[in-house]
């Protein structure tokens, strides 16, 4: 049965929201948002950055004074300010705005000196958690999702999304496919992402995980990939979870009917 992707971007939600590592470390970033702490403000935004960055992968640790430079640059705006700001942008993203002059700052240095680049995807994330969710989020696995589900005729439209456009192309997203919520719009990028590269840990826990890779059948051909790369071993394990999921206990009703989704784009 097709469903709407509207119908998806609800499922994603629902799953990303059950128990789920994905739920427990944003419910640890969102508190960081929420807390009233005695420290100075840029203290407040450096912590939220750093736990965001831990949670995320988004490597800003790796350069030298990223994070720093990051917490001071936006900590010039009071959260009230900087969420005007992103109703603003919202409604023009390609317009000269503080968002966009976040987006197009370099934080950070390199050991030879010179300067890493820019930050979106942490900025993005940032911003994201800061308006409860109502911002889109910038990272590969969105920018992949969205060109597969594009090759596969689920998101109809000749433009080509680059980080110029890719704001304005989510937002236009969002409304086309009736989805109205950015959350949910991440949701279903993040989570076709993360299952289309077979990476499923995120959907259970320790013990779960655990009896997922010592199935027979799975675990043999774990061991003898050892020494490889982590993407082999994500390949294993979506290749025996794409064949035995109708019949596992192991996943919901609502994971079986996502997978059937991922599987067959």
């Amino acid at each position: 049965m097709h469903h709407s992707l509207n119908y998806y971007a609800n499922l994603a939600h629902n799953i990303l929201n059950s128990e789920t590592q994905y739920l427990s470390n944003k419910t640890i970033i969102s508190a960081l948002f929420k807390a009233q702490v005695n420290l100075d403000f840029e203290s407040i935004v450096k912590n939220r950055i750093t736990i965001i960055d831990s949670c995320y992968s988004t490597q800003m640790s790796k350069r030298l004074y990223g994070i720093d430079e990051l917490a001071e640059t936006i900590a010039i705006y009071s959260d009230e300010d900087l969420k005007r700001q992103t109703s603003r942008f919202l409604n023009e993203p390609s317009n000269p705005s503080v968002i966009n002059s976040l987006f197009e700052k370099e934080y950070g240095i390199d050991k030879s000196g010179r300067p890493f680049g820019k930050a979106i995807s942490l900025i993005s994330k940032y911003i994201y958690f800061l308006n409860d969710g109502n911002f889109p989020i910038y990272d590969s696995l969105a920018i992949d999702s969205y060109k597969l589900l594009k090759k596969n005729n689920h998101i109809i439209t000749k433009d080509t999304l680059n980080v110029k456009n890719y704001f304005g192309q989510m937002k236009q997203l969002n409304s086309d496919t009736n989805i109205n919520s950015f959350e949910n719009l991440d949701n279903l990028l993040w989570l076709v992402g993360k299952l289309s590269k077979g990476s499923f840990g995120i959907l259970m826990n320790k013990e779960k995980y655990l009896s997922l890779i010592s199935s027979k059948g799975i675990n043999s051909e774990l061991k003898n990939q050892e020494n490889k790369k982590s993407l082999a071993k994500n390949e294993i394990i979506r290749d025996y979870i794409k064949a035995n999921y109708k019949v596992s206990s192991m996943f919901s009703d609502n994971q079986k009917t996502f997978f059937e989704f991922v599987f067959g784009l």
